[in-house]
């Protein structure tokens, strides 16, 4: 029962992706106009029914202002044509695809993918949109294979699912609050002014990030007592400080 059950789960999710991997330089998180590298690799493709990989497709956040190539996938041992980086394609199964690689048939249908199963290496930039207010830059990439985009239909082949590579936002505007409770003066560090009275003070200063860090100081002053303490003794006297 076990077998049977192994065997028609394999057979539902038709095509297999192996081992995916990737690095992003730098690491986040990321601050407006940044140009980030993403380097993915799939150590194979595990063909069902001769469905074959055909595309990587990107799905970005919108804060993400631009993206661009690096370097394309190899073909190793593949049909002939080559991977090319495309920012908008709908395939015959209208499925739509962009940005990302995609491979370009040119030894038979257009529509197929390539035979090559791996391994897979590519890279692309990315950059940061410059709005200062917080925006998504999450990065997914999925793994298509020509069964999805009509190219191939030769049994199951299983759904598109994203590979997550980055969750974050992007550094912008930020703030902060400082609670002071002091006598007589305090000077705050932030601007580096002294005041002498209770109050709400803020303070507008640009961040890492190129954007503006508003900083808000509530500050209470206890304000010092002094009193004269006059007293007539003979040869000696004992203050309240103990000091005779």
């Amino acid at each position: 029962l076990f077998l049977i059950f192994f065997l028609s789960q394999y057979f539902v999710n038709g095509q297999c992706n192996g081992t995916q991997s990737y690095t992003l330089s730098p690491n986040g998180p990321y601050a407006p106009g940044q140009v980030v590298t993403v380097n993915y690799t799939l150590n194979s493709f595990n063909q069902v029914n001769l469905n074959w990989i055909i595309a990587f497709d990107l799905d970005l956040g919108v804060g993400w202002a631009s993206s661009s190539p690096l370097t394309a996938p190899a073909n190793t041992g593949g049909s002939t044509g080559t991977w090319i980086w495309d920012t908008q394609n709908t395939y015959p199964s209208a499925l739509n695809f962009g940005p990302g690689y995609r491979f370009n048939n040119t030894g038979g249908n257009p529509n197929w993918g390539t035979s090559s199963t791996g391994p897979f290496n590519l890279s692309f930039q990315l950059t940061v949109g410059a709005s200062c207010n917080p925006q998504d830059l999450s990065i997914s990439l999925g793994v298509i294979g020509d069964c999805q985009t009509g190219g191939w239909n030769n049994g199951a082949c299983c759904t598109v699912n994203y590979y997550s590579i980055y969750n974050g936002n992007s550094l912008g505007n930020s703030t902060s609050t400082t609670n002071q409770t002091q006598c007589d003066i305090y000077t705050w560090a932030a601007n580096n002014q002294t005041y002498n009275a209770s109050g709400i003070y803020t303070n507008i200063s640009t961040n890492a990030a190129g954007c503006d860090s508003v900083a808000t100081l509530n500050l209470t002053i206890n304000n010092s007592t002094a009193s004269i303490d006059v007293q007539t003794h003979c040869d000696s006297y004992t203050w309240i400080d103990g000091v005779t």
